[in-house]
């Protein structure tokens, strides 16, 4: 029958029938047809889906332990980013502090340069009034 098949298609049957699968847990040089090949794949996938291949099973634990530890560096590398916005936060807290302290300050010195410029302005409106009319008294 091989000899009858064009050139292409002969090509693909012998890789079909010569290929292994051993992540699957199966490997048969000696089937030499297109129907011994879907056979065992057919035996591949049901070992697949019921979890009979060792290799696979082992694959599959490895696939899990390595996504945990991923899951284990991202919780970790989290920790570690929510921990240094803890201490910036804290930091601009202490700092809005400081400058809240300073403003406060600045404010009642303010406060007394205006209640001193007031008693200034005072004295001398009544140094010129007095100067104006000496004999207001005021």
């Amino acid at each position: 029958m091989l000899h009858s098949l064009p050139l292409c298609t002969e090509r693909r049957h012998n890789f079909l029938s010569q290929r292994t699968f051993p992540s699957f847990g199966f490997s048969d040089p000696n089937k030499n047809s297109a129907t011994d090949t879907n056979i065992s794949s057919v035996k591949a996938f049901r070992n697949l889906v019921s979890g009979d291949d060792d290799k696979l099973s082992d694959a599959y634990k490895r696939f899990h332990k390595m996504v945990e530890q991923e899951q284990g560096a991202v919780r970790n590398a989290t920790l570690v980013a929510v921990g240094q916005l803890q201490k910036e936060t804290t930091a601009i807290q202490v700092g809005m502090r400081e400058s809240l302290a300073i403003t406060e300050r600045i404010d009642l010195n303010a406060e007394t340069l205006m209640a001193s410029t007031e008693r200034l302005q005072t004295y001398l409106e009544r140094t010129i009034i007095l100067r104006l009319c000496p004999s207001s008294g005021i």
